[in-house]
């Protein structure tokens, strides 16, 4: 299976956004920059509700321009409509501080790329570098005009803003589409803190078609790419009744997206694997979100498993999901390195029933260099 730092879907699926309908915002604390569009301006997204404004006050280099007039039509989502590129200076740097960024809070932040043909060159392939401050956060690899390419991260404040910096390498010049900030609580992620970043590499909603789930659906706007049975010898699952998080729950994963799942076929075992992505450091902290949303009472089957990585027994207990309850299984430290990695749920000798997997999000680990020992 093929799992990469950097999204990259089609434009008809990229945009397409489950439970996200044209409703006003309640998403308090939220900041989304529409980089290139007119200074001081701002706008409504009528898909998610969610107010966006220019990147004008953030940063002072760079230059505004607009995507091909023949993709525009295929882009639902305004923000991706404009972009800032950086043809001038080796390194060119947002800073995002008050009243969107308290010293100490936890945010997630996400970066947008749509290149759109914006310059005519017709999508020769081009790469830039992206950085957290110092921090080296990944590589934006451009390869077409029309694939949307986004990244996220979760980080704790450790100054009082936060610096998002472009840097060119030599093979094309960076530009950037939108950026958005969302504030989360402290007790979520609890391997994000001063001292580490999360960088996603994956995350991903099992047993959905087609939608991407975000703001509304879920209410601090994480990303959820759609993963089917279509894309491998999985059975999709499916239930209407609302999925409920456990308390003290460290994820908060919205009920749609825990609403669906797969299972193995004629298989008592579930393997996921990936790769790593070359030039990232790749400690990888994977978390998988499980529940059982089958209703089970009243019958004589079971359904319980074992999660190894690598054909090694990863936590210690026996996963028996709960009925329509959501709970995460990780680990308190990284997964070992690997040349190749795999998650394999294998169900219990006396279990009636196969395993099953909602929906999963593999980060890797960034160490804060800027933070003093």
């Amino acid at each position: 299976m093929d799992s990469r730092f950097w999204w990259s879907f089609l434009l008809a699926l990229a945009m397409a956004s489950a439970g996200a309908r044209s409703q006003s915002t309640d998403a308090i604390g939220f900041l989304s920059i529409d980089c290139g569009i007119e200074p001081g301006s701002s706008y409504v997204d009528p898909t998610t509700g969610i107010s966006y404004v220019s990147d004008t006050g953030f940063i002072d280099t760079g230059v505004n321009r607009n995507i091909s007039d023949a993709l525009v039509g295929d882009v639902s989502s305004l923000q991706l409509h404009t972009l800032r590129a950086f043809p001038n200076g080796a390194r060119n740097c947002y800073t995002i501080g008050s009243p969107a960024v308290v010293q100490g809070s936890k945010y997630l932040l996400r970066t947008w790329f749509l290149y759109g043909n914006y310059d005519a060159f017709n999508g020769q392939p081009q790469s830039f570098d992206l950085y957290l401050g110092v921090n080296y956060w990944g590589r934006v690899n451009v390869t077409t005009p029309e694939s949307i390419y986004w990244t996220e991260i979760i980080t704790v404040a450790t100054t009082g803003d936060l610096s998002l910096c472009l840097v060119n390498i030599g093979m094309g010049t960076p530009f950037i589409s939108g950026i958005d900030v969302r504030p989360l609580m402290d007790n979520l992620y609890p391997a994000a803190n001063e001292r580490q970043t999360l960088v996603l590499f994956n995350r991903l909603n099992f047993g959905e078609e087609s939608n991407l789930i975000r703001y509304p659906a879920d209410p601090i706007d994480r990303v959820w790419a759609p993963w089917s049975s279509s894309q491998s010898n999985w059975n999709d699952v499916s239930t209407d009744s609302t999925v409920q998080n456990i308390p003290q729950d460290f994820f908060q994963v919205p009920s749609v997206v825990m609403q669906t799942a797969v299972t193995p076929i004629d298989s008592s075992s579930l393997v996921f694997t990936w790769d790593p992505t070359p030039g990232n450091v790749n400690q990888f902290f994977p978390i998988l979100h499980i529940s059982e949303i089958v209703d089970l009472s009243g019958t004589s089957q079971s359904r319980q498993f074992n999660i190894y990585v690598n054909g090694i027994r990863w936590l210690g207990n026996i996963m028996t999901p709960t009925y329509l309850t959501a709970d995460a299984v990780y680990g308190d430290v990284p997964i070992p390195p690997f040349p190749t990695y795999n998650i394999s749920l294998e169900a219990l000798s006396n279990s009636t029933l196969p395993p099953i997997l909602n929906a999963l999000e593999i980060y890797m680990i960034l160490s804060n260099t800027s933070v003093t020992p």
